[in-house]
C-alpha cells in the first residue's frame, strides 16, 4: 500500500487501485477505482480517480494499493 495521505503528490501507476471511505453524502460503501495508465476506471469511466463530487469536495483519506514490480 502506498501513503496516500496527501494525494497532491501522488502519481498513478498502471494497475493502481484506489479505495475511497464513506463520505457524508455518499455511497455507504465508499468508492474504489482501478488506474489503467491511462483512465480512471470503477463501473464507469472517470475523469480522476474520486469518482464524483462529493468525494472530490470531502478529500478524505485514500488507500492507493500498488502491486510490487517484480524485483529480478
Amino acid at each position: 500500500m502506498i501513503d496516500s495521505s496527501s494525494c497532491k503528490n501522488y502519481s498513478p501507476e498502471a494497475g493502481d487501485i484506489a479505495v475511497i471511505p464513506n463520505v457524508e453524502g455518499g455511497r455507504p460503501e465508499g468508492h474504489i477505482a482501478m488506474f489503467t495508465g491511462k483512465e480512471w476506471i470503477s463501473d464507469f469511466k472517470q475523469r480522476d480517480m474520486w469518482g464524483g463530487p462529493i468525494y472530490r469536495k470531502a478529500d478524505p483519506d485514500v488507500a492507493i494499493y500498488r502491486f510490487p514490480k517484480d524485483s529480478k
